[in-house]
């Protein structure tokens, strides 16, 4: 639990994660690694496919962007490596989803859904940034 408490340069919860995936998974931790991690992108697929077609009239233009992201090295990569940078792309990519949706709506559901995920991932990253630590 001090690795949740004093590694600031993670989203928060990201250790908890690691932590219940190893506790749980036991010898099929891998196994549940890799299938949080391969959801974890195939969200960050539809969530760009959905923000790029809210914000582009033309039709082929979403499914061209998703595909260069599902096919790129990086997220080749990262989705198989067990690092936090697939996880804050989701933040962010998440952040932006209802953002659009709070300029089209004046919701507080909408707000708030927009503000916690973009706090999770920039808060950790100002704090380690201003605490002059690296982790």
């Amino acid at each position: 639990m001090a690795g949740v408490w004093y590694d600031h340069a993670q989203p928060p919860v990201f250790n908890l994660l690691l932590g219940a995936v190893l506790k749980t998974g036991g010898r099929h931790s891998t196994l549940l690694f890799e299938m949080i991690f391969k959801g974890i992108s195939l969200c960050n697929a539809l969530l760009l496919f959905s923000i790029v077609k809210k914000l582009v009239a033309v039709d082929f233009l979403p499914l061209l962007v998703t595909l260069a992201y599902i096919l790129s090295p990086a997220t080749l990569i990262f989705e198989c490596e067990l690092f936090y940078t697939t996880t804050g792309s989701l933040l962010l990519l998440v952040s932006v989803y209802y953002l659009i949706l709070l300029t089209a709506s004046d919701n507080r559901w909408s707000a708030f859904s927009f503000f916690y995920p973009w706090s999770c991932f920039v808060l950790p990253t100002v704090f380690t940034i201003s605490s002059g630590t690296s982790g």
